[in-house]
């Protein structure tokens, strides 16, 4: 089998989940904002569904949150939203694939990086990292279903794609 950074030789599919285009958008100029780069930048395929990009797109409007990040602003988002609109290659409608009891708002992301056959879910979100460590049931379930799918934070999908680089 190849490994992850030979996976990155001929544009790899990958699934952002909520909070990577939340810290992207909100913040910029760091490792969400670095992953969100090399999708537009056509260094790696963006997988998206109708569903997911609903949910960013309620989350990244939420007052609490645009307290929280300053940078949230209608515009932004806006932009986020046509941007994947334009960018991302859509997946619809996305089969239930994986249960995932401990969060099952987790479901539609863990289900596109599946159906889409996506080599990378990246995530700062626990539950979702659970699934990449092998110790932990649902991520033995997981794997052991689905071994395609790795499991990585922004920082270690980053570090990745610049090792195969």
């Amino acid at each position: 089998m190849a490994s992850r950074v030979d996976q990155f030789a001929s544009h790899p599919g990958v699934v952002f989940d909520c909070n990577v285009f939340l810290q992207a958008v909100g913040r910029g100029g760091n490792r969400a904002y670095g992953c969100l780069q090399l999708v537009t930048d056509g260094e790696v395929t963006l997988y998206m569904s109708d569903d997911c990009l609903a949910e960013i797109d309620e989350v990244l409007r939420r007052p609490e949150l645009r307290a929280i990040f300053p940078m949230l602003t209608d515009e932004r988002v806006d932009a986020l939203i046509e941007l994947m609109r334009d960018v991302a290659v859509f997946l619809d409608p996305v089969p239930h694939i994986f249960d995932y009891p401990p969060d099952v708002t987790d479901e539609p992301y863990i289900d596109l990086a599946i159906a889409a056959g996506a080599v990378f879910l990246v995530s700062w979100d626990k539950h979702i990292r659970n699934l990449g460590n092998p110790d932990h049931a649902d991520g033995r379930r997981l794997q052991e279903g689905h071994p395609g799918v790795a499991i990585m934070d922004p920082g270690e999908f980053l570090r990745e794609y610049y090792k195969a680089g």
